[in-house]
C-alpha cells in the first residue's frame, strides 16, 4: 500500500474562495462542522474516490492469517485520535475551511 501523502485522495480542489454573506451566516447559525474524516487526514491512503482504503500509520495482526501485520481497512469518513490534516484538505475545502472541525 502507497503512503499517505494527504492528496485528499481523488477529491478535486475547489472554486469556492469564498462563501455569500448569507450563506455563511446560516451556516454558522446551524453550527456547520466539516468533520476530521480519514479522507481529509494525511495518513489515508485511498484508490480514487473509494470508500474505503487503509491507514499509512495503523497496522494489526489479522487472526485468520500467521503473515505480517496488515494496514488497517478505514472508511473514507471516519477518523481516529491519531488524525493530521492533509496536504491538500485547506485546497479541497477553500472558503469553507474555516468549519473543518
Amino acid at each position: 500500500m502507497p503512503p499517505g501523502g494527504g492528496d485528499c485522495h481523488g477529491l478535486v480542489t475547489t472554486q469556492a474562495t469564498e462563501i455569500d454573506k448569507n450563506k455563511l451566516s446560516y451556516l454558522h447559525r446551524i453550527s456547520y462542522i466539516i468533520p476530521k474524516t480519514c479522507c481529509l487526514c494525511k495518513h489515508g491512503v485511498f484508490v480514487g474516490v473509494n470508500n474505503f482504503g487503509g491507514c499509512a500509520i495503523q497496522t494489526y495482526e489479522h487472526l485468520k492469517h500467521t503473515e505480517a501485520k496488515r494496514q488497517l481497512s478505514i472508511f473514507r469518513g471516519g477518523s481516529c485520535s491519531l488524525w493530521e490534516e492533509g496536504d491538500q484538505t485547506a485546497n479541497v475545502l477553500g472558503a469553507y475551511y474555516e468549519f473543518l472541525g
